[in-house]
């Protein structure tokens, strides 16, 4: 049996965005966008699909180019409404092979096999009488479909008109900026599609919610990745194994150098799998690793932007469920079992508390700590981190929500660079509800740091993450 599936023939003037339309409601980044008229010369379908189940297609088409001249062809063969799908039948006919009007005819070609038509306009621009010989066409087809208004630069002065006008040829107008659309404007356009197409027996609306469950997959998965990368950022070293007549403190350049390196090499993984997630593998931004444009996240003085503040740390980690102490020793610990050679000695005597934690953090310009080994035949084993740095998983988690959340708004039809610079300091923990939030998450990052990141302990964090990314489809 023939799988029921509607299909969108998208059609206009040429330049209007009809590929950004595709783009954004494909959620494909293969559909060729460019800011030049007439780049696409041939009809594309792509066809939008589920787990295998198909949801709807969409054909990308040439803009017209000749529609006074098709409509004058038409209308000296037919003279009653009920003769017109046969006329531009025969137009298909006549000039399909003839090398003229070929734009017209790839444009009417998938509306004649059964398409619905949407008729894309720039609503940045007045409406005008030429416009109305491509519409005329569309309605001697028979198809029925709507008009979708484009505001074009953010811009919609002449919504009324075009409203109007698009009313009287399609009945039904809706506008979308296709390349500004995140997901849930992209559901309210595909369910103006919807009653369309069931208003013409192909029922689509239950498909859709195909889309939206795979949505919330995609933000499971997306949380599981990031849990997994705080965890690791949480108990990530590196280490080396020094002659026995070297001297210790040497290596520390080296083995901070290549900490960092490491830790923004497993951001990067982690970033490029979010963004996959969401259908990106093209998505290109700015700024590499664990930076930010132009400053290094390793400057403490610099992750306010990304992590807490330090009043936030000092209430979240004091009432946070790890303790006073406990949050101190975040800061202050030596580590693990070794010889410390960390700022952190110098205040381990400290009192813990709250003071402990002030102390504490005027010493955090260190990420880690370098701890020694025993001294075997072969020499000493020195290795460095994990970090014992309070706002390291603050810092890291906001980095990749913030991600996440632009990712996934992110239009399939936007094709500039992704800055990723947060929106204001403290953007991402100071939101409506978050303390609360901040509080579980501490009690996370203490029982990964004691577990060395057990599948419990990352779970325990996914459970937390994964609520967040319910605002990712909200906040606009």
């Amino acid at each position: 049996m023939a799988e029921s599936m509607p299909t969108f023939v998208v059609v206009g003037h040429p330049n209007k965005g009809k590929s950004s339309v595709v783009a954004a409601l494909a959620q494909d980044e293969s559909v060729r966008i460019e800011p030049r008229s007439g780049t696409t010369t041939q009809s594309t379908a792509y066809r939008v699909e589920v787990d295998g189940h198909g949801v709807y297609r969409l054909v990308d088409t040439p803009g017209f180019q000749r529609p006074r001249r098709a409509l004058a062809w038409l209308r000296e063969r037919a003279t009653t409404a009920a003769e017109r799908p046969a006329a531009v039948r025969a137009f298909l006919e006549a000039h399909r092979e003839s090398g003229e009007m070929v734009d017209e005819c790839e444009l009417l070609e998938p509306l004649m096999d059964g398409g619905l038509v949407v008729y894309v306009v720039d609503g940045s621009v007045p409406y005008g009488p030429e416009y109305e010989d491509e519409m005329e066409i569309l309605r001697w087809t028979g198809r029925p479909g709507l008009g979708l208004i484009n505001p074009i630069g953010d811009e919609a002065r002449h919504l009324d008109s075009w409203k109007t006008a698009l009313g009287q040829f399609l009945g039904v107008a809706v506008v979308f900026n296709p390349v500004a659309a995140d997901f849930e404007q992209q559901m309210v356009v595909l369910d103006q599609f919807a009653a369309i197409a069931e208003a013409n027996g192909v029922g689509v609306r239950r498909s859709l919610s195909l889309l939206k469950q795979a949505r919330e997959r995609a933000h499971d998965r997306a949380s599981r990745v990031i849990a997994e990368w705080v965890s690791t950022a949480l108990t990530e070293r590196v280490e080396k194994l020094m002659a026995k007549d070297a001297i210790p403190t040497a290596q520390e350049p080296e083995l901070r150098e290549r900490y960092e390196q490491r830790m923004r090499e497993l951001e990067e993984k982690a970033r490029h799998e979010v963004e996959r997630i969401y259908r990106h593998g093209r998505l290109e931004r700015a700024g590499e690793g664990l930076t930010v444009p132009g400053e290094d996240l390793f400057d403490v003085d610099r992750w306010y932007l990304w992590g807490l503040t330090k009043r936030q740390l000092l209430t979240t980690l004091t009432t946070g469920g790890a303790g006073a102490g406990a949050a101190g020793g975040l800061v202050i610990d030596a580590g693990l079992g070794g010889a410390s050679l960390a700022a952190g000695a110098l205040i381990g005597g400290l009192v813990g508390g709250a003071a402990g934690l002030t102390a504490g953090l005027r010493y955090g310009d260190r990420m880690a700590d370098m701890k020694l080994g025993p001294v075997t035949l072969a020499g000493r084993r020195v290795t460095y981190g994990p970090s014992k740095h309070p706002n390291l998983p603050f810092v890291v988690l906001g980095r990749a929500l913030d991600h996440q959340g632009r990712v996934a708004r992110w239009s399939h039809a936007r094709r500039e660079v992704m800055a990723l610079d947060p929106e204001s300091p403290e953007a991402i923990w100071a939101r409506e509800g978050m303390e609360a939030t901040r509080k579980k998450l501490v009690r996370c990052f203490s029982r990964i740091q004691r577990s060395r990141g057990d599948e419990g302990a990352i779970e325990g964090l996914y459970g937390v993450i994964r609520p967040l990314m319910n605002r990712t489809d909200s906040e606009h």
